[in-house]
């Protein structure tokens, strides 16, 4: 199939990041970091794919520096917003990562115009075979990509269910962008794929923002408050670890 789809795609997550940049430098709203690291999310996915199936190093490392950074700030981000929707949120700990946020956003804005010249020279490298692999390869890729994520899952360990959640994001990413009629023939249930995404999402928020938490010092005493966060984590996790044990994605 003669489509040079893998360019315009990344591409485009490459324009909607430099848009992201720009708009964030602007107003610094959390869902333009949050767009731009799904973008950089899904450049890392088909560079994984091109990598495999067309049997050339394919690296997309040069953004690493930029999705680490937004991500720091994200984390934060997401932690509040978690505590403020928890009955009786604590007010000190909020403002104090709100402080944390303000350092981080000021050190990031700085780093636009390093942030957009790593851009610019990731463009001018972008390049991919015309063609897209054969329909046998790219499902081949995608089931294999099950198969380890399901690997992840025979340890039941906190990390193991995140790089699952990882894995299967991927399949995701990657089936999302191919032709709606090879998607058809692929046969990969997207849906029931997306409402796991959306538990294991709360899940690791919810997560996420207890191992943040954690690091602050000044939670000592607070660490009844945490102590309940970390009971409904539990529970959460118990909980997914179940339901995927009873019901494996096909």
């Amino acid at each position: 199939m003669k489509n040079p789809i893998l360019k315009s795609y990344i591409l485009k997550r490459l324009d909607a990041i430099d848009q992201g940049l720009s708009d964030f430098a602007n107003e610094n709203k959390p869902e333009f970091l949050h767009r731009l690291r799904v973008d950089i999310k899904k450049i890392k996915a088909v560079y994984s794919f091109a990598d495999k199936v067309y049997k050339e190093k394919y690296n997309a490392s040069n953004l690493k520096t930029l999705f680490h950074d937004a991500g720091e700030i994200r984390q934060i981000q997401v932690s509040i917003e978690l505590l403020r929707t928890k009955s009786t949120p604590p007010k000190g700990l909020i403002f104090k990562l709100k402080k944390n946020e303000q350092v981080l956003i000021h050190q990031f804005i700085k780093k636009y115009p390093r942030y957009i010249k790593t851009l610019k020279k990731f463009r001018t490298n972008v390049h991919f075979p015309e063609r897209l692999p054969d329909k046998k390869d790219i499902r081949k890729f995608l089931l294999n990509e099950r198969a380890k994520a399901n690997q992840e899952i025979k340890i039941m360990s906190r990390t193991r269910l995140h790089r699952y959640r990882i894995r299967m994001k991927k399949i995701m990413y990657l089936f999302n962008l191919l032709p709606e009629r090879m998607q058809r023939s692929l046969d990969i249930d997207h849906l029931s794929i997306d409402r796991l995404q959306a538990k294991m999402g709360k899940w690791h928020d919810l997560h996420s923002a207890i191992e943040l938490i954690a690091q602050e010092q000044a939670l000592k005493v607070n660490q009844p408050y945490l102590n309940k966060l970390k009971q409904e984590e539990l529970k959460q996790f118990n909980a997914m670890f179940k339901f995927l044990s009873r019901k494996r994605i096909e």
